[in-house]
C-alpha cells in the first residue's frame, strides 16, 4: 500500500486511495463478523450431518483490479 500511495501524485489521490483501502477493509470485517455471527449459532444449535463449515478466502476480483488501477 505504502508504495502505492507514494506513486500517487496529490494528496487528494492519496486521501481517496486510502479511503478506498479502508472501505474495503470494512466491508471485509463485516462480512467476517456476520459469518462468525452465524457460525456461532451453528455451532451452539449443533451441526447437521452431512454439513461443513467453509470460510471462501478467495481475493475479491474487483478489489485487486481497483489496487492495480491504483498503482
Amino acid at each position: 500500500m505504502l508504495k502505492a500511495l507514494s506513486q500517487l501524485e496529490s494528496p487528494e489521490e492519496k486521501i481517496a486511495a486510502l479511503c478506498s483501502r479502508y472501505a474495503d477493509l470494512l466491508s471485509e470485517h463485516k462480512q467476517l463478523q456476520n459469518f462468525l455471527k452465524d457460525s456461532s449459532k451453528q455451532h451452539q444449535q449443533g451441526f447437521e450431518p452431512g454439513t461443513s463449515c467453509v470460510i471462501d478466502r478467495r481475493p475479491n476480483h474487483s478489489a485487486i483490479d481497483h489496487e492495480q488501477a491504483i498503482v
